[in-house]
């Protein structure tokens, strides 16, 4: 019985230390950043920015301006290009553009110099001149999926962009942690 008795204190010993052990490295984790993750910091080298040709000020984590159609940005691995921005006259399913917006369609083409994905959730974004990020559609058009060296991936990223928007800044963020692409664009 004694024996017994010994060795059920022994384990709830070891668990009740497991139990603390844990908290404490769930508070360490908590710590770091208020979400649960480390703070990331701000790209200050030039591999951390997209670029189209030479960067003049390394220390810069401004994105390239003045890219358009035809320009490419990449960060190392995949290349993109802006092939067209248009106006579409439906979404994919035959429906037009909510009252006041227009269906902007983005096209483009990627390539890579090893195997990556690509996510247009992630790596588009479309903001106003006033600083509005505007909606994605993600029921029309598609730019998702593996581009493999060798294989170019085309597609179209559309956006809902209201009527009185007549330009806007196509972000391409190839680093997610880096500064993105800034096209300016003129909406048809």
């Amino acid at each position: 019985m004694k024996k017994a008795l010994i060795i059920t204190l022994a384990v709830a010993g070891g668990v009740v230390t497991g139990i603390v052990v844990l908290v404490v490295l769930v508070g360490i984790m908590f710590a770091a950043g208020s979400d649960g993750t480390a703070p990331i910091e701000e790209a200050t080298t030039t591999s951390d920015i997209l670029t189209e040709g030479t960067i003049e000020d390394p220390g810069s984590n401004e994105a390239p301006a003045g890219l358009g159609i035809g320009s490419t940005v990449t960060d190392g691995t995949i290349e993109y290009t802006l092939t067209s921005v248009a106006v579409l006259p439906t979404d994919d399913f035959g429906d037009p553009a909510p009252a006041g917006t227009r269906l902007v369609s983005f096209g483009g083409t990627a390539t890579a110099s090893e195997p990556a994905t690509i996510s247009s959730l992630l790596l588009f974004g479309l903001r106003s001149p006033d600083g509005t990020e505007l909606a994605q559609d993600v029921f029309t058009g598609s730019f998702d999926g593996d581009v493999l060296p060798g294989v170019p991936l085309t597609g179209n990223v559309v956006f809902e962009v209201p009527d009185e928007v007549a330009e806007a800044s196509f972000l391409v963020s190839l680093d997610l942690f880096g500064a993105p692409a800034v096209y300016q664009v003129t909406i048809p």
